[in-house]
């Protein structure tokens, strides 16, 4: 019994070593395969020392190096698109109250940007057309987020806003039939569908939008497993990821994944350095 037992023992040691070798092994092929990779780099909500989802914060973000940031889009009460992540204002603001409570007037004597440093005392929210400006301007690229509960109408009013410009744009939603609509509307911008998990239905969804308008899922990097990344890869549909705040972690990243959204780490950076 005790020879069995010595036995098994190496067994299991030896298997336990082959895993750890695999492991390192499929460490090292990611880092190599990233020295040679170019990857979307983009900031979320603005650069993170910022008040995010403010014209600082993008403006900060350009400094830093990216070329590409995201937003949150919500409406006023009459109807104005803002950019705000949150439903209410009272996280980023000295105001309460729900976005769609507020008028425009009422949510821009508010300041938004004090809870963040005194130095950015008196931050208004931006317009969505005050960040489409400021893009144009700078050349960032964007990254649109359209929140739930802003409508098909109001979607169409935001790439009407867009469609004044010669800029082209990403859009990100968890609402289908927005993307859908964006597709009809904007076929030469990028459609991302944003999830926690990559299911099936999800990916068919994308695959039937890639006949007329490029398209990626967007996954929470947090939940992001193996299983999933396989799936992509069935369906032939790219893949990003978001929140990213490790460079470690943008290094060792699976190859197939092709942009990274952070608060600050600039994933191109990182691979342009390893």
């Amino acid at each position: 019994m005790k020879k069995l037992f010595r036995i098994t023992s190496v067994i299991a040691l030896c298997l336990l070593l082959v895993m750890v070798c695999l492991s390192v092994v499929g460490c090292q092929s990611n880092v190599e395969a990233n020295k040679r990779r170019h990857i979307n780099s983009i900031n979320h909500r603005g650069y993170s020392d910022a008040p995010e989802n403010t014209l600082s914060a993008f403006r900060l973000s350009k400094e830093m190096g990216f070329d590409m940031v995201e937003c949150d889009v919500n409406f006023t009460k009459d109807n104005h698109p803002v950019i705000l992540h949150d439903t209410s204002v009272n996280r980023t603001s000295n105001g309460k109250g729900q976005i769609t409570e507020l008028t425009l007037k009422e949510v821009r004597q508010l300041d938004f940007g004090s809870w963040k440093s005194a130095s950015y005392a008196g931050e208004l929210i931006p317009t969505f057309e005050e960040f489409i400006e400021l893009c144009v301007e700078l050349q960032l690229y964007p990254y649109i987020e359209i929140k739930k509960g802003v409508t098909l109408e109001q979607t169409r009013e935001l790439t009407e806003i867009v469609d004044k410009t010669d800029l082209a744009v990403t859009w990100l939603s968890r609402d289908r039939n927005v993307l859908t609509l964006i597709s009809q509307l904007r076929s030469g911008d990028r459609i991302g569908l944003l999830a926690e998990v990559i299911s099936f239905d999800a990916l068919w969804f994308l695959s039937k939008l890639s006949k007329t308008t490029e398209v990626f899922v967007d996954c929470f990097y947090a939940t992001l497993t193996k299983s999933q990344i396989n799936r992509c890869k069935l369906f032939g549909i790219p893949l990003e990821v978001w929140t990213v705040n490790s460079r470690s972690a943008v290094t060792n990243l699976n190859p197939y994944i092709t942009g990274v959204t952070s608060d600050y780490v600039n994933a191109q950076q990182v691979f342009n350095n390893i």
